[in-house]
């Protein structure tokens, strides 16, 4: 084997490990440029209300809070 076929031999494995570098690194940072994309096309259905009944007042929604956390700090 001559010293040219050896160096690209090298060359070829480095450039392959470097692709799947490269490759990794452009798709996790499509996957973070897209996130909220990505959620609102994935995670549709959790992410949409539907109210059912009549809304509560603000006064009624912190009695029940308090009514099922009754040790929960910072409600004051």
């Amino acid at each position: 084997m001559t010293i040219n076929r050896y160096l690209f031999t090298i060359h070829s494995w480095f450039g392959l490990i470097t692709g799947i570098f490269l490759l990794m690194l452009g798709l996790s940072g499509s996957l973070l440029i897209f996130k909220e994309e990505l959620d609102h096309s994935f995670y549709h259905d959790l992410l949409t209300v539907k109210p059912q009944e009549i809304p509560l007042s603000l006064d009624s929604l912190y009695k029940i809070t308090v009514k099922h956390y009754p040790n929960l700090d910072g409600m004051a």
